[in-house]
């Protein structure tokens, strides 16, 4: 049975507040579990700009009076199909720019939504070489702590950058009426949930 919206939420805080933590602590392993946990809210928070960026444009395709060229996913989908989070940010980037009648919110959306792609790279370049080069010989275990805690901050940008696209973006995602379109075509939509 899948978690419902305040579950999900419940999980989530639970998660950042130990990650959170961990993060600051004086020991190595705990610290190390801090950016396992991160480098899980990255891929989440991703799938949740991934949504969102779906909305916008399948929203564009309905207001424009066009068919729909795929549905909309949910988060299992992107979990079931193994999709990477760096196959996600060249697809995000391939539908940039965007551009909305507003131009200071074009530009809002699009500039965080940049920032967003730059330093979620930057934190799964970290991620890789942490994780996949831990046996590297030219590695100190000084050089792995330190790439951890550099990792560390850009998780922290990468947030930042993340909310405020969600944050921008978020007026253009489905409507009480389009989500009743889907919901007709047996579709459900769950929430997109933004960590703050």
């Amino acid at each position: 049975m899948d978690l419902d919206t305040d579950g999900q939420i419940n999980k989530l805080c639970i998660i950042d507040s130990i990650a959170e933590s961990a993060s600051k602590s004086a020991d190595i392993d705990r610290r190390l579990g801090a950016f396992l946990l991160y480098a899980g809210f990255v891929d989440y928070l991703t799938i949740q700009a991934a949504r969102l960026f779906e909305q916008i444009i399948l929203k564009k395709q309905l207001t424009d009076a066009e068919t729909a060229s795929f549905h909309p996913h949910s988060d299992i989908f992107f979990y079931d199909e193994h999709v990477s989070t760096r196959r996600i940010f060249k697809e995000i980037k391939r539908h940039l720019p965007f551009s909305f009648t507003d131009q200071d919110e074009a530009k809002k959306i699009n500039e965080s939504a940049q920032k967003m792609i730059k330093h979620g790279d930057k934190f799964l370049s970290y991620r890789n070489t942490i994780v996949h080069h831990i046996g590297n010989p030219t590695k100190t275990f000084e050089d792995v702590i330190d790439l951890c805690d550099k990792a560390f901050e850009r998780y922290k940008e990468f947030k930042t950058y993340h909310l405020a696209f969600m944050t921008a973006a978020q007026p253009y995602s489905f409507s009480e009426k389009e989500l009743e379109y889907w919901a007709e075509r047996g579709i459900k939509i769950p929430p997109i949930l933004i960590l703050r």
